[in-house]
């Protein structure tokens, strides 16, 4: 399931492996990680789980939101807080709860996964998103925010996939789009598609300061572009 690509002598450097989840590449769909927790969906195998606490070094939550498995598309988290939707019941939202500050974003929104791109420094935050809402996520996260669409994606946040220090680029970000969301963030960003070609990059990525883990059809091309991460 799993194959190292880059595998450095001690824990220190940056790690990147492929994975799938039930033979899907879309790893990104059913876990969503930060520098200290993994929130993962029941569908996962334990294996799979077992292996992101040792990669990541991170405590997962084993839950759905809302019943939906794809808890990554749902949720929107850095390592202080969480923005999850209305949909979310209330043992779910009680097991997030236990380990972060969590914000129940009202409106039509589900996936704010997909809508939001957050690390522990900044946010960046589709326009889609009104901005007295976006004001009380940024702030429920512990970071300044910025507002904005590229062209005529609506979800950027499935366009990034981002640590505290580096993050993956959807190619179809331009370059000014992808440094301004790299100074709001304050990180090394390189663009490229995973799964061969996905151009939704956060779908197929996971990502911490310690390791990537990207879907198994990821190329070796792609595989060449992330590692220029770990320079």
């Amino acid at each position: 399931m799993w194959r190292t690509l880059s595998h450095p002598p001690s824990d220190a450097g940056l790690r990147i492996y492929r994975a799938s989840v039930r033979k899907s590449p879309f790893v990104g769909v059913y876990c969503a990680v930060s520098e200290d927790n993994a929130i993962v969906s029941p569908i996962v195998p334990y294996g799979f789980v077992r292996m992101l606490e040792k990669l990541f070094r991170v405590k997962p939550i084993v839950t759905t939101i809302g019943s939906i498995s794809s808890v990554g598309s749902m949720i929107a988290m850095n390592s202080t807080g969480a923005a999850v939707p209305t949909i979310i019941d209330e043992d779910e939202l009680t097991k997030i709860g236990k380990r972060l500050n969590v914000l129940v974003v009202e409106g039509r929104s589900w996936a704010l996964g997909n809508l939001i791109v957050a690390n522990d420094k900044g946010c960046v935050i589709s326009d889609l998103i009104p901005p007295d809402l976006a004001s009380r996520i940024s702030e429920c996260l512990g970071v300044d925010y910025l507002r904005m669409s590229i062209g005529k994606y609506k979800a950027i946040g499935s366009l990034f996939a981002v640590s505290n220090e580096i993050g993956v680029a959807s190619p179809v970000a331009s370059e000014e789009a992808v440094a301004r969301v790299s100074n709001v963030l304050q990180i090394q960003m390189v663009p490229t598609t995973v799964n061969d070609g996905e151009k939704l990059v956060k779908l197929g990525t996971l990502v911490n300061d310690r390791s990537i883990v990207v879907g198994k059809t990821t190329t070796g091309v792609e595989l060449m572009s992330l590692q220029s991460l770990s320079r």
